[in-house]
Formats: structure tokens, sequence, C-alpha cells
């Protein structure tokens, strides 16, 4: 067994895995300008010098690093001539910093690395969606080194047969994920997740993580949910290594060091007792996690702030426990029965239904309070209130002449278009809040100026200035 695990860059991690089966680590920067599989704010907060040391002290324990390349989408500006340097620059950086191995999900990028690193090996990942023999002996003849399959085939023993015998690669498999069975999710949310972490994204970090909400919601309604999904527990890591696949990924960069390790342990030793919930990507008890980076979300520009709390507390509801040991040849019917669930209807079928009633356990109570508070917030966020400013209201004693209004109106118009609801009430606010402050009735340009800046992240700021002098307003006021 050879174990690759997400890092979450302590070196802390590194010392305790001396002596492990864990041969990769891997992960990346909050944001760079191709982007990844977590959004910038569910990401360790390292910088360049850190991520070096980090892989040196890796190496130092002859553990091989990782960096991650996994966006599935660029805009389609990764043809274009400024970003393809960014990404060449990108690559040279990579390779300064002697990282291994890279994992990639667009095969364009799958090209660069093969003609700009060539000592670099290439993994495949599951954000491709390698679910067919096809899929992977195109990637063979890429070149590529291993392909990381995608969850929803890890219980479909016929297929993974087959694929080990007619591609020469290796195979990993996610053993801690709990993603939905066939997830309907599957294709946005790594769309969502690679423009959440791209440095310069017209998002700026900004995440509001819709799936995450959706899948949380659909195991608080249906928990045979947890056992549809399809993980890996470490007793039944046997069957896989049987017909010879003996790759196995743990994920999870935002977890605790101690955590980490925990989940190592137990798949190394192929024997946990407990909840198995622990050991997957669950997200429960938020003390096994380290603490976000949430000031990306802190944007008013986009939502309250205060809104984005309620997402938070929702997105740890899943108080679930998965009685481990109780699962002890669960793995069997789908080896024995050859079952493909991708061709199956779980209600006619009714085994992880059956078994969630002995192996799972909840607070009904607690979940059906939790339900309709999920119901309240999809309610908010599909009429538009969740958007809505807290502080949208008129201020009727301040005036807005024609000339300032027609000013008001082309600076909106500057912006791009799914932002310019939200800026029309907050720079209206804001600057008839400078009015009030002046002791004035009138709305000057200045107030609009000051306004504009005061609602938008100084991030884009340049852009505001350029956009000012184009509509033929003075921002040296400013």
């Amino acid at each position: 067994m050879k174990i690759s695990l997400s890092t979450n860059f302590d070196p802390l991690l590194i010392k305790g895995l001396s002596g492990s089966n864990v041969s990769v680590i891997y992960g990346k920067l909050p944001s760079d300008v191709v982007g990844g599989g977590r959004p910038t704010f569910a990401l360790p907060q390292i910088s360049i010098d850190q991520i070096k040391q980090h892989i040196e002290l890796a190496h130092s324990q002859g553990i091989e690093f990782n960096y991650l390349l996994n966006a599935v989408c660029l805009d389609n500006l990764e043809c274009t001539r400024v970003k393809n340097k960014q990404i060449l620059d990108l690559l040279d950086l990579l390779k300064e910093l002697e990282v291994d191995w890279v994992t990639v999900a667009i095969p364009y990028l799958i090209d660069l690395v093969k003609a700009h690193l060539p000592d670099v090996k290439v993994m495949v990942s599951t954000f491709a969606n390698v679910d067919s023999i096809q899929k992977a002996q195109y990637y063979e003849r890429l070149g590529v080194n291993a392909i990381t399959l995608p969850e929803q085939v890890n219980r479909n023993f016929n297929f993974l047969t087959l694929l080990r015998k007619k591609v020469n690669l290796d195979f990993h498999l996610i053993v801690t994920n709990d993603c939905l069975l066939s997830c309907p999710f599957r294709h946005h949310h790594p769309l969502f997740q690679s423009h959440a972490s791209q440095a310069e994204h017209i998002s700026n970090g900004f995440a509001l993580d819709y799936c995450l909400l959706k899948c949380t919601y659909q195991k608080l309604k249906n928990p045979e949910a947890f056992i549809q999904s399809p993980w890996i527990r470490p007793e039944d890591t046997k069957y896989y290594e049987e017909i010879g696949i003996n790759k196995f990924k743990i994920t999870e960069r935002m977890k605790g060091t101690q955590q980490l390790l925990n989940i190592v342990k137990a798949y190394q030793e192929r024997s946990y007792v407990g909840n198995l919930a622990k050991l997957l990507n669950v997200r429960m008890d938020k003390g096994d996690f380290l603490v976000p980076n949430f000031e990306y979300n802190n944007n008013a520009t986009f939502v309250d702030p205060d809104k984005m709390s309620e997402i938070y507390q929702l997105i740890f509801a899943n108080n679930i426990i998965i009685d481990n040991k109780k699962l002890d040849g669960f793995l069997e019917f789908f080896i024995k029965n050859k079952v493909n669930c991708l061709e199956t209807d779980c209600q006619e079928c009714g085994y992880c239904s059956f078994i969630a009633k002995t192996a799972v356990s909840y607070d009904v109570n607690e979940y059906q309070r939790l339900i309709k508070q999920f119901d309240n917030l999809f309610n908010k966020l599909t009429s538009g209130d969740f958007f809505s400013s807290s502080n949208e209201k008129v201020i009727t004693n301040v005036f807005w002449s024609d000339s300032i209004n027609e000013l008001f109106n082309k600076m909106i118009k500057a912006k791009p278009l799914i932002f310019r609801r939200m800026a029309t009430n907050e720079i209206r606010l804001k600057a008839e809040e400078y009015v009030l402050q002046r002791g004035a009735k009138n709305v000057e340009i200045e107030d609009l100026v000051k306004a504009n800046f005061d609602v938008t992240p100084k991030k884009f700021h340049a852009k505001i200035k350029e956009q000012l002098v184009e509509i033929g307003i003075d921002f040296g006021m400013r």
C-alpha cells in the first residue's frame, strides 16, 4: 500500500509521517494563475518560501511532493498570449521548487507540462473523470504516469479489474471523500472550485459553496446517502490490492495535523474502531479542521458578510455516527454480485439503506430542525433575498441632480453585468452617507468617486481609475 496525503503545510505533519506508508504529499499555493480543487479561503495560507521549505523537508524524509494544477476551466484564456505566459512562468516556479509531480485535469496543460517539465511526473486529476477504458488509454498515450479515478467507480470491481488489465498506468483511488454517489454537482463543483482559487479572477477568492450546501442538505434528508457514498474503509483496501490497485489518496488539506496522522494510521493498519465519519471529509467537528481565511468572503459588494456566517454554520451540520465495525463485510456484496451502482436503482436495490439502519445513527429532531434551516436558506438564495443589502434604504432628504444621476449610471454601466445591481445599492448608499457627513443635501461628484472606491476591493482600484477617466470623471479628487 502506498498513500498519497493532502498536506496542511505543518512541518510537524512531515515529521509525524516518518516510517509511514505515505509516499507522496500534495498541495498548492492558496491561489495561482491555474487554480485547483479548493477555494482560496479554504486552503492553508502559505507563501512560496514556505512551500519551498515544506518540499525540502518532505524530500529529507523520502516523501515526494505533488503540486496541484487541477483546475477544469481557465475562462478560455489558456491559449491567449498573456495567460499562456503566466502559466509557463508558474511551471518555471514549480521547476525551481523541485516538485516531483503535478496533478492536471485539462489535456492542454498536460501537453505544456510534458514539454516544459519533462522530469516531472504527471497525475491526471479525478476532475478529468476517467471512467472508461477509452479515456484511460488516451491519457496513457499522452504519456502521463498515473490517474486518480473518479470516486463513482470505487465499487465497480468489474470495471476496475478490466482497467487494471488494459492500461499500464498507476491508478489512485480516493478513500476519504464523502461525495454523493454519482453526484449531480460533479460537473459544476470543480468549475466553482477552480475559479475560487485562481489569482486575478473577478471573484477575488469569494466563494459561496452552493454545491457543498446542497450535498450536506441531501445527506440530512437521506442519511443512507452516507453509506451510498463511495468511500473506502481501511479494512477494505485489501480487495483493491488483490486486483492490482495499491495506491490510495487521503483528502482534505484543511484538516489539523493530528487528525491527518490519525487517518494515515488507520489506513496503513487497515483497521479502525470508531466513527468512520471522522476519517472521511464529513464536516462535522470544527476542531478537526483548520480555521479558514474568512477575509476572502468578507466582501459586502457580493454578499453581506453577516449572512455568510449562516453558510459556515450549516456546512458543519452533519453530526453523524457511522459505526465502522458494523460495516465489516460491507463491500463483499458489491464484489460477489458484480454490482455497478451507476446502473442500479438504489431504491430497488435497498442494500445501503438496509446497512444504514444498523450502522448509522443521528439525532432525528436535530436533523429536522437543520432541514428547515436549509429550506429557508435555499428559498432566500433562489428569491434573491440573500443577496439584498441589509443597508438598502433611501435617504429621502438627499438630492440627486440629473447630471449626477447621468454620471452615476455611466459608472454602474462600466462595471461587470453581474455586479451592477449590488454596486448600484452600495454606491448610492455610501454616497448619500458622505453627503450627510458634510451636512449637505446634494450629491456631488466627489461623493460618487469616494463611494465607488470604498465599496470596491482594493485589488480593482486601478481598474476603477481607468473607468472613471473613460466616463470623464477626475479620479484625482479621491
